[in-house]
């Protein structure tokens, strides 16, 4: 299934959202799947963790289910007891032997910091960021810090004018397309941060909405 995650539950952690979403096919009456041993687990596999904070128009999560339900069936009745902000989009039954969710690489991020800089000042610091050899982030994950180059993760970066949509929160953005490279990986506005020189709670403040 593709869903959207939008508004005030941008602000879940995945771990959080894997629970909402347990309950929901629980009260949707759904018969989920769940796997064997001692501590039986429900069958809920998503395609990537989202970065708490940010809003997206496609997620994807696949359901195990122990008896067939048509896809239309399960999405009217999931998004019957889904909280305000999630929302099934598009649902379809996939074969016994598919074992993980598809994952749209690179992944697309519309971010907007019009209240940051002038669209002329992103323009530029976006072409020299793009001269340098490398672009560090320190980063700090499960109690290790590491450095990452960012450069290599970036398959696009623009500064672009709004289309319209359910995405747009200002009158210019960057679109920033962003690769998964094993053992590698940055968010956003790490990403936004380190190529553009902005740091701080005015970054920590801007919209960032995945769009694919």
């Amino acid at each position: 299934m593709k869903f959207t995650k939008r508004e005030d539950l941008r602000f879940i952690s995945h771990l959080e959202l894997t629970y909402l979403f347990h309950r929901a096919v629980r009260r949707a009456g759904l018969p989920l799947s769940y796997s064997e041993g001692f501590h039986p687990m429900p069958r809920i596999v998503f395609a990537r963790a989202l970065p708490v904070g940010v809003e997206s128009l496609s997620e994807v999560v696949v359901l195990d289910l122990e008896k067939r339900v048509t896809p239309q069936e399960i999405a009217e009745r999931l998004n019957g007891v889904l909280p305000r902000g999630l929302e099934i989009v598009e649902a379809q039954e996939v074969s016994l032997s598919f074992s993980e969710p598809p994952v749209h690489d690179p992944a697309v991020y519309w971010i907007t910091l019009d209240h940051l800089l002038s669209k002329e000042e992103a323009t530029t610091r976006v072409k020299n960021a793009f001269q340098r050899r490398t672009c560090l982030i320190h980063q700090e994950r499960k109690g290790k810090k590491r450095e990452v180059d960012v450069l290599p993760l970036i398959e696009r970066m623009e500064v672009r004018e709004k289309e319209a949509g359910p995405g747009d929160r200002g009158p210019w953005g960057i679109e920033l397309a962003l690769r998964s490279m094993l053992g590698r990986s940055a968010k956003p506005l790490e990403v936004i941060g380190a190529t553009l020189g902005l740091e701080g709670e005015p970054l920590s403040q801007c919209d960032v909405i995945k769009v694919a």
